[in-house]
């Protein structure tokens, strides 16, 4: 059974030639001829034993870039290799011990480490975050991926996505047009990290200081909202959302009916105004890849700064590090 290793492309040099030599590759897919290269040239030709035996480019090679391989690399055109299959491929189905993937970390010392998970982790992980979420994920609902597909978080949503028949939108691969994107695409599920949080909470900080009366008006709406929202009361068709935050809605498409917040640390101000100005639950977690991402998730509709209790399949356990000074009996 093959197993797949997602890596990032802006791992570098060494930690490719690190997790290549590590994982034995057979074969590697690269999506653009850039990248191919950058493999050729970083990683395959600077390889200390264990060779890649075959590329699979997303992207159709000029002979310039076929010509970097020597006879030991066998390089493929992904739409032909496809079209080369006539006969269905059967069916293998997993137990659940069986590894899906290994996700690489950078960690936090030395070369990357190799995190080995399961189906049954994924699985587990992936129905005790749905159960968290208002409604769960339904088939009528859209996921908006631009966050990096190696990521344990952006794979666990897209699998979600899958096994209920849901819809996933792809961005357009500039972060600049991210808004943009999620405009036309209309999600009504969305994850984001504080950064992309705080991009729209500058443009609701933009709209109020365009005048005197917008700065009234909004000012107004959002104290109210606030207070809802610290009740535990999400809604997007009150009289204040009608009047000032339907543009502010429309930035995401307008059918954002939940969200997760993740990666770092968020002003808790912040949140709660644009839970306010979208009138959604916003659940801000805290995960690992070992984990598979969700090792915590705030309730939903609870407003007070916090990371939320373990999910459901989740034990947590604080342990002492004394060489670091990190003590379990603090705080």
């Amino acid at each position: 059974k093959q197993v797949m290793v997602p890596l990032y492309d802006t791992l570098g040099p060494d930690a490719m030639r690190f997790i290549t030599k590590q994982c034995e590759f057979e074969v590697m897919f690269v999506d653009t001829e850039k990248r191919f290269q950058a493999f050729v040239n970083n990683t395959y030709n600077h390889a200390d034993g264990h060779k890649v035996k075959h590329v699979v480019c997303f992207e159709a090679l000029s002979d310039e870039s076929k010509a970097l391989a020597d006879e030991g690399l066998k390089v493929h055109d992904f739409t032909s290799l496809y079209q080369a299959v006539t006969e269905p491929i059967a069916p293998c189905p997993p137990t659940p011990e069986d590894v899906l993937v290994i996700n690489f970390t950078s960690g936090t010392t030395g070369d990357p480490k190799g995190v080995i998970l399961s189906h049954k982790n994924w699985v587990a992980d992936m129905h005790a975050a749905v159960t968290a979420i208002p409604n769960g994920i339904m088939e009528t609902d859209v996921w908006m991926s631009y966050l990096p597909a190696a990521h344990v978080f952006e794979r666990a949503l897209q699998f979600v996505m899958l096994s209920v028949g849901g819809s996933i939108g792809f961005f357009g691969g500039d972060t600049r047009n991210l808004v943009a994107d999620a405009g036309a695409l209309k999600p009504t599920v969305f994850g984001a990290v504080p950064r992309v949080w705080n991009k729209i909470y500058g443009k609701l900080q933009s709209a109020q200081n365009e005048s005197f009366i917008k700065n009234k008006l909004i000012g107004w709406a959002l104290r109210n909202k606030i207070n809802m929202v610290k009740k535990g009361i999400d809604r997007n068709d009150s009289i204040y959302d009608k009047i000032v935050f339907k543009k502010i809605q429309a930035l995401l498409g307008g059918r954002v009916r939940c969200a997760v917040s993740g990666a770092a640390p968020i002003k808790n101000d912040v949140l709660n105004s644009i839970r306010a100005a979208l009138g959604c639950t916003i659940q801000e977690g805290y995960g690992q890849t070992e984990t598979c991402a969700a090792s915590t998730l705030t309730i939903a509709h609870d407003a007070n700064p916090s990371v939320g209790a373990p999910v459901a399949c989740t034990a947590i356990k604080l342990d002492s590090v004394p060489e670091m000074n990190y003590l379990a009996k603090n705080d």
